[in-house]
């Protein structure tokens, strides 16, 4: 079923033509049209992009959609055509860019079982690929995205797990840092351990009773000197211990992770892949049960995703804005709030927001480029989810965060545009919630630096009307940002 228009839309001339150009290829060579695509069109409306999603989707029903190879149902390891990667890796970079600039988006059905089959891939650009482009899909400001998929859900569920907790030397800061991991836990990390009960599938009537709930044990260590690949390897342990179909992607992605230990790359890419996952898990599935669980097995873990940032050298750039992610799809959530908040404001992790917010802010204005603006957009992001209530403004209202940000107040580079318009959202969050950052505030020169900013950006419009020109759309998101700053404290 192909995704239709509402209503009726008028696709501009430029999209249009690329769409045109990319349907007009035969699906075998999709890829090519797309190679360099890159976003230049201004606001996205998702509507104008259907035709090319619906183009996308005939292109999985005929070539991802038959291959055993992604179902894990019996005899997947029948001979399937070649993986057709490239196309496959640029329509999953190309529908997450138009994802990510169209506010308007929504999922659907298709789509998302699609997406679900490419997590069974043993190509992990494939899966962080594939687990990125369900996360524009999912990412929403305003309200929540909901996955439909039990099948995903659980899946989402096996990736988040990753190697196991801190408790077993495994956690999230030793699995990304290059000597992180001592002698016991590489041997555990490398080591392929699945437990399951002969009796866990119900669709399963050929067991016997006597094999009925029967403890099966799968232990296979230093599992990447194996010579096979990873569905060979699968289809092995599959027959040797009749793991039926519903338990074979937790065994494949245990599995998975187990051969990837061994290689500090590969380990901080699936350390990505379960990052990805679980804010996925959090934002869009209606399964509180798996939530609630993940967070039982390893209560240690949102203080890890918060000691994880103050690792500035040691640890990716990628890896730490993924853990910043998390915590924001937690915030998000009300009941896991306050969680987020005891941790960020107890103990050794009191300094580090405020730390981490004045080092980017200062690389920003300084022009260095250790600090991505992402970065500082996804800090003021969490910030600005943890100052929207009155605790959370409570709590870090001596923090000293409104002197860190009031400079990217005059911070005129067009390409910063969402960075003050969330830092001017953070501001409000404490002068809504907190009435002594008031006084700071006019004290620090807030008021005047707004009233400065404020001029600039209704010239820029007024230019833009000048020339006939439609204002850019975070430029209009920036000025009612500031408008309404300039009216709360004026």
């Amino acid at each position: 079923m192909k995704l239709k228009r509402r209503r009726a839309v008028e696709v501009p001339p430029n999209i249009k033509s690329f769409i045109d150009c990319v349907t007009a290829t035969p699906l075998e060579n999709v890829e090519s049209p797309l190679k360099d695509f890159v976003w230049e069109f201004g606001k996205g409306d998702f509507h104008h992009w259907l035709d090319l999603f619906n183009h996308f989707d005939s292109f999985f029903e005929s070539y991802i959609k038959p291959r055993k190879d992604l179902q894990l149902e019996d005899d997947f390891l029948e001979v399937d055509p070649p993986f057709p990667r490239e196309a496959v890796v640029q329509i999953l970079r190309v529908s997450r860019l138009i994802l990510e600039n169209c506010t308007n988006r929504h999922f659907y059905s298709l789509f998302e079982q699609h997406l679900s089959s490419l997590l069974a891939s043993t190509d992990a650009d494939i899966v962080e690929g594939s687990l990125e482009t369900l996360r524009a899909f999912v990412n929403k400001s305003v309200g929540k995205s909901s996955i439909r998929s039990a099948s995903l859900t659980s899946k989402l569920f096996a990736f988040s797990q990753g190697w196991g907790g801190k408790e077993g030397g495994l956690g999230l800061i030793a699995c990304s840092l290059p000597s992180g991991c001592d002698p016991i836990a590489t041997e555990i990390g490398s080591t392929l351990h699945f437990e399951f009960y002969r009796g866990a599938d119900k669709s399963d009537k050929s067991q016997s009773i006597d094999n009925c709930h029967r403890l099966e044990i799968i232990h296979l260590p230093s599992i990447i000197s194996c010579k096979e690949n990873d569905l060979e390897i699968l289809e092995k342990l599959v027959k040797d211990y009749s793991v039926p179909p519903s338990l074979r992607f937790s065994l494949l992605t245990r599995l998975r992770f187990a051969r990837a230990f061994d290689s500090l790359a590969y380990r901080r890419q699936y350390t990505c892949i379960r990052l990805s996952a679980f804010i996925i898990l959090v934002q869009a599935s209606h399964d509180p049960e798996s939530l609630a669980l993940f967070l039982n097995n390893e209560p240690e873990f949102i203080d890890e995703l918060l000691s994880l940032l103050s690792y500035e050298d040691e640890i990716p750039e990628k890896i730490r804005r993924l853990g910043i992610l998390s915590l924001v799809a937690l915030c998000q959530d009300r009941s896991h709030q306050p969680t987020v908040l005891s941790s960020v404001t107890s103990g050794g992790h009191r300094g580090i927001l405020p730390s981490l917010m004045q080092k980017a802010v200062d690389s920003i204005i300084n022009g260095s480029t250790k600090w991505s603006t992402e970065f500082a957009e996804e800090l003021l992001s969490l910030v600005s989810m943890l100052v929207s209530s009155t605790p959370g403004s409570l709590a870090l209202q001596e923090a000293g965060f409104i002197p860190t940000i009031l400079p990217l107040l005059k911070d005129t580079d067009t390409h910063h545009l969402h960075l003050v318009s969330t830092a001017v959202h953070v501001i409000e969050g404490f002068l809504d919630y907190h009435n002594p950052s008031s006084a700071l505030f006019r004290d620090l020169g807030g008021l005047d630096d707004t009233i400065a900013r404020l001029k600039i950006e209704v010239s820029q419009v007024d230019i833009g009307s000048k020339k006939s020109e439609e204002p850019q759309s975070m430029s209009k998101v920036c000025l009612r940002q500031i408008c309404s700053l300039f009216i709360l404290k004026r």
